[in-house]
């Protein structure tokens, strides 16, 4: 081939590349503007989702939990009035157990015997731990809150009453495990006594640690459901990363004084810490409880239904856009031999 030929075919080759990478360049932008679009659209079915869940179906069954709640201490109240006309035996009674001095008490027997079997929405025995109820009482003689009922089977110690720091860490030597997430257990044992807040959140069983949000729920210490929804939104609002967390709805006997008239606080704020007040918890897992809010689920699955459309729609036209790009490199290959086999034998 002359120096000619040479040039013409460098020029061919060079129109033949740079029409090419312009072709390949374009097919490239309009698949950024579908990523983008699909991100966008992707992220807003995640938010829809979570604030489905967290502003409609959570409120609803800690609703729910309220009620029972409410009328577990309704029950217990009447109870006592029936027991007891004299109050003054019934506040002895319960000091002398609190603090170890007696291990005796109907009053305590009364709290477990309308605790025990008892579980939101009655879910079955087998998921019965995760959906009951536990009392909580403060030890005026100490300022301690402490576990005064608990039937469940997954968290049975040795120990009557137990205080914050052994349900925290239960007894690992003796095969008694604690709390998975610890800190967060902390945050919401005082949320449940000391902010008198009616809903929080703990995670006592444990993640296993080939879940991707393992080392978040272990460390997690915030019971802001700001911070849980957020928490939701990273894990792909996978209902699964919430399948270890307990969500509590909590009052107490009385919110102002305890069962026996005594204030919580003075008028001028300052806690009498003489008050003896009693705290009823109704914990719920959230998976186990969609079981009986069939239309909430099937709203949830919808949701899951839609972002998987979206996330499939997106795939194939990625699929499709590097095929096409294949099939153009092909077609561009073969036309430049073409057309420069042609442009050969017209020279000869």
């Amino acid at each position: 081939m002359t120096k000619g030929g040479d040039f013409r075919l460098k020029k061919l080759a060079t129109a033949f590349m740079l029409v090419l990478g312009i072709v390949l360049l374009i097919m490239r932008f309009q698949l950024q503007q579908k990523e983008q679009l699909h991100t966008s659209q992707s992220q807003k079915l995640k938010e829809n989702k979570a604030n489905y869940l967290f502003e409609t179906v959570i409120p609803k069954i800690s609703k729910d939990a309220g009620i029972l709640v409410a009328s577990t201490g309704k029950n217990i109240i009447d109870s006592f009035d029936e027991k007891y006309p004299d109050k003054s035996v019934l506040k002895t009674e319960l000091l002398d157990n609190l603090n170890g001095r007696s291990d005796e008490s109907p009053a305590i027997a009364i709290m477990g015997d309308n605790v025990q079997g008892v579980t939101l929405n009655e879910v079955s025995q087998n998921e019965s731990d995760n959906n009951d109820l536990v009392i909580l009482m403060r030890n005026p003689e100490t300022d301690e809150y402490l576990i005064t009922i608990d039937m469940s089977e997954n968290c049975a110690t040795d120990e009557r009453f137990r205080n914050a720091k052994s349900e925290a860490l239960g007894k690992p030597t003796e095969g008694i495990k604690g709390q998975f997430a610890d800190k967060l257990f902390y945050q919401a044992y005082e949320d449940l006594t000391r902010k008198n807040k009616t809903f929080t959140f703990w995670s006592y069983l444990d993640v296993m640690p080939d879940k991707a949000w393992y080392s978040d729920v272990f460390n997690m210490d915030s019971t802001e459901l700001v911070n849980l929804k957020a928490y939701f939104l990273k894990y792909n609002v996978d209902l699964e990363s919430l399948r270890s967390f307990e969500f509590l709805t909590a009052d107490k006997i009385y919110r102002y004084e305890d069962y026996f008239g005594v204030p919580v606080k003075l008028r001028n704020g300052t806690y009498t810490k003489e008050d003896m007040p009693i705290v009823i918890i109704s914990g719920f897992n959230l998976l186990d409880q969609l079981k009986f809010y069939p239309d909430m689920n099937s709203n949830l699955q919808n949701y899951d239904i839609e972002i998987k459309i979206e996330n499939e729609r997106f795939l194939t036209y990625k699929a499709q856009n590097e095929i096409f790009s294949i099939v153009i490199i092909v077609m561009f290959i073969m036309l430049f031999l073409y057309t420069h086999e042609h442009h050969r034998k017209s020279t000869k």
